[in-house]
This record gives C-alpha cells, sequence and structure tokens, in this order.
C-alpha cells in the first residue's frame, strides 16, 4: 500500500485511478454498444452490402478522459465524420431511426439498441457504485 506525505500526492494517486477506471470503462460501454447495435439492429434484418452497412458500428466511439479541476468525463457518442454515403439525409437523422429499429424508409425491426444501451450504463453505474459501498436505491 502506498504512503502519501502530502494531500496534494494523495489527490494526484486518486486522480490516476479515477482516470484508469473511467478509461477502462468507457472501452466497455464502447464494446458493449456495438455488440447491441449487432444484436439489436444488424442481426435482426440482411441489409444488401452497401459502402454504408457498417457505419453504425464505426461511428460509435468515445473520447479522451476530460479532467476539469476535480472532475473528470468522458463522452460515448456517434462520429459523424465516419459516415459516407448519406447525401439525402442528414446523418443523424439516419442514425436516430436506426435507434429505432428503421433499416432504411421501408423494414422496421423491434431493435432499440440506444434504449438498451442506456438501461446497461445505469445497471453497470449502480453496480460499481454498490460495489464500492455506496447504498443505491
Amino acid at each position: 500500500m502506498a504512503t502519501y506525505n502530502n494531500l496534494d500526492s494523495l489527490y494526484k494517486a486518486l486522480g490516476k485511478q479515477i482516470e484508469s477506471s473511467l478509461d477502462k470503462t468507457a472501452d466497455k460501454l464502447v464494446t458493449e454498444a456495438k455488440n447491441l447495435i449487432m444484436r439489436e439492429f444488424y442481426n435482426q434484418f440482411q441489409p444488401e452490402q452497401y459502402i454504408r452497412t457498417w457505419q453504425l458500428l464505426d461511428g460509435c466511439v468515445r473520447s479522451k478522459i476530460i479532467h476539469t479541476n476535480n472532475s473528470w468525463a468522458v463522452e460515448i457518442f456517434m462520429d459523424e465524420t465516419t459516415a459516407k454515403g448519406y447525401r439525402d439525409d442528414p446523418i443523424m437523422n439516419v442514425w436516430l431511426k436506426a435507434s429505432r429499429g428503421w433499416h432504411g424508409s421501408v423494414e422496421q425491426t423491434e431493435g432499440r439498441y440506444w434504449e438498451s444501451f442506456i438501461e446497461y450504463t445505469m445497471k453497470s453505474w449502480k453496480t460499481l457504485l454498490i460495489k464500492n459501498g455506496l447504498n443505491v436505491v
């Protein structure tokens, strides 16, 4: 166990631990988001193989850890710069429709990967907080 001689060194060590945990969590969340997109979107429908077929998966990314004062943050988001071939509809509209199960303008499946992702994320955070001794209801 490490020994700290002052609060600054303790804060620095805690910050590194927080950043490391957040980094691992963000990677895990991106992986799970991609798994959900596969299960609840792509695997429910057999689309023709267009250039843009896998852009939904490729667009699911995370930011670097952002550290400001005493807070840390990371974003999991859909990166619209990965999208090519959607001249007729803004990519965020396409991805919004996809999150509701739409494959183009014709097919609709039951998959709601975004809702599932939020549910998964909330369960993960709750489990982590409980594991660390916090009373969460």
